[in-house]
């Protein structure tokens, strides 16, 4: 989509807002402001909170690395914090951080700032190793313990060693092995199980775990493959999904699986016929994605699924707002939006990937007919560990 596709009216809506907001920047490249001069390495931007702060994974040849942008203050490098190898996964409004420590296992941890204190998770009895992908604003985590060979899905609620418990959440009927990719501040969990062919199945997981817990399926978007990368505060669940043609598509979830729920498909940017995948989803229904084009393309979901909804390419408005910097990036992954319209992801510099930080919040501030359930979409790169088919 180019950029005038844009009607006249919207476009100057659109310029009218950012002049309002025009004390903030509108595009920032973060890899820039890590030092990092190696032109291999590649960066992406994996979590925002509410304070704009933004948790960056860097690939630097075979090592990992992670930073923390502050805004006003910079970068940290988290590294000196986590040990070698880390890897970043969430970022709650308390500035905690979950994510995994690599070292002769893999273990995952909650890092409490206001403490110092890095807390490994530890595992469910009889497994070796555990990954932490998301923490909410109680700092509960969400994640996956088990072995080389399969896992199980858990959420951790307390302080290890000072009573915090790690609840296995279990997995859909038949399959072997889950693990929860996110979960909202209700305590609600959301996340894939997977069959003995590593076919993926998304799941919600509601009640407490040897309570009243229950593990309901998402289903599909006609295909045999459904995956969750994120879910918001009201339930709604975005990730993406196999139709029945076998093509990947976006989806938004919402309601409750075998009551009222419903997956609903976001399409894919045209004329495109390529994979495209909803990454993220704010408290005001916002998602961000990615469509999987030659190059990496960020994609918005505009309005209601089903109800005049649509997909525009992000790269357009960015043309529109801000041409300098458009000119020498593509938006290709946009990785999570704060609920006021700040996303982070990767942006394309020639041959190279940068973490960046966009403020679209005007994008978003323009009214849409029917805005009750407002969607929109960005891309991905490194943080995706490896898509089960």
């Amino acid at each position: 989509m180019s950029k005038r596709q844009f009607s006249a009216a919207a476009l100057f809506a659109m310029a009218m807002n950012v002049s309002a907001n025009a004390a903030a920047p509108i595009f920032t490249d973060l890899h820039a402001m890590t030092g990092i001069t190696d032109i291999s390495a590649f960066s992406g931007g994996v979590s925002i909170n509410s304070s704009h702060q933004v948790l960056i994974a860097v690939q630097q040849g075979s090592a990992q690395h992670a930073y923390l942008y502050t805004p006003g203050t910079g970068m940290t490098l988290l590294d000196t914090v986590l040990g070698s190898d880390p890897n970043v996964g969430g970022i709650n409004n308390s500035g905690q951080i979950a994510g995994t420590v690599s070292a002769a296992t893999q273990t995952g941890y909650r890092y409490d700032p206001a403490s110092g204190g890095l807390h490994s998770l530890g595992t469910l009895a009889g497994d070796t190793d555990s990954w932490s992908y998301a923490v909410n604003n109680s700092g509960q985590v969400s994640g996956a313990s088990g072995t080389s060979n399969t896992s199980t899905a858990f959420i951790y609620t307390g302080t290890p060693g000072q009573g915090g418990t790690m609840a296995r959440l279990g997995m859909l009927n038949g399959d072997i092995g889950s693990e929860a990719r996110t979960l909202n501040n209700t305590g609600q969990a959301a996340g894939d199980s997977w069959d003995s062919q590593f076919i993926s199945h998304g799941f919600l997981y509601t009640g407490t775990p040897g309570v009243n817990g229950q593990m309901l399926p998402l289903g599909t978007l006609g295909g045999n493959m459904s995956m969750v990368r994120a879910m918001n505060d009201a339930g709604l669940i975005v990730g993406e999904s196999k139709t029945a043609a076998g093509v990947v598509h976006p989806f938004v979830y919402k309601g409750t699986p075998g009551v009222d729920g419903q997956m609903l498909d976001l399409g894919v940017l045209s004329p495109h016929t390529t994979p495209s995948i909803a990454l993220a989803i704010n408290n005001n229904g916002v998602i961000v994605g990615v469509d999987e084009v030659s190059v990496n393309h960020a994609f918005a979901y505009v309005g209601i699924p089903n109800e005049g909804g649509h997909l525009m390419d992000l790269n357009a408005w960015f043309e529109s707002v801000d041409p300098t910097n458009a000119a020498l990036y593509t938006l290709s992954s946009g990785e999570a939006i704060s609920d006021d319209g700040w996303i982070t992801g990767v942006a394309t510099k020639g041959n190279q990937q940068h973490a960046f930080l966009l403020n679209a919040s005007s994008l978003f501030a323009v009214p849409e007919p029917s805005s009750a359930f407002v969607v929109f979409g960005v891309a991905i790169f490194l943080v995706r560990r490896g898509r089960r088919v």
